[in-house]
């Protein structure tokens, strides 16, 4: 009985040995926190007019070669944070990022409100991380119980710093692709 016991631990000490390296460097690499400005262009059903300027922050972390993760918020004045979450990947010189969202819009005067859905598409130019992007929405509105769909698109740009830069002059690119 001894013996499994040792036999056991040997192979469990080797398989640990053999696979840690391999798990370490397959191992996600946190690139940092930055932020952008999103200025929507288009909407539809609302018009061009769009929402105002307003700052996105988000981290990105890195899991290989030219794969990403993003995972960030929209602070938009008087409501509910707007979530972002997703992955993407570097082709060429450009990062793509497809992202989801969720926003609970605050209740006015005690009455529920929306709440909103989207999937975001995004291409960021990796040398200064700005770029534009454009979503598709799904609200449903709590107090008449219907369901409505929307579109926006606009610009994101890059206010800094830069992910993993010691300052925020330095060139995306090679800190991505480190």
């Amino acid at each position: 009985m001894k013996v499994k016991i040792s036999v056991l631990a040997l192979i469990a000490m080797l398989f640990l040995c053999l696979t840690a390296p391999a798990l370490a460097s397959n191992s996600f690499n946190f690139l940092g926190e930055t932020t952008w400005t999103v200025n929507q262009t288009e909407s539809f059903p609302d018009g061009p007019q769009g929402i105002l300027p307003v700052p996105m922050t988000g981290a990105i972390s890195k899991l290989g070669p030219n794969y990403y993760l993003f995972q960030g918020y929209i602070q938009i004045p008087n409501d509910g944070p707007f979530f972002l979450a997703g992955s993407g990947n570097i082709i060429g010189s450009t990062l793509y990022l497809t992202l989801s969202s969720s926003q609970k819009h605050t209740d006015v005067q005690g009455q529920p409100s929306f709440r909103d859905t989207s999937v975001i598409h995004c291409e960021l130019n990796v040398s200064d991380l700005s770029g534009s992007f454009y979503e598709v929405g799904h609200d449903y509105d709590r107090v008449s119980t219907h369901f409505s769909e929307r579109f926006a698109a606009g610009t994101l740009t890059h206010s800094g710093p830069f992910p993993l830069s010691p300052s925020s002059t330095a060139p995306l690119m090679n800190l991505l692709l480190e």
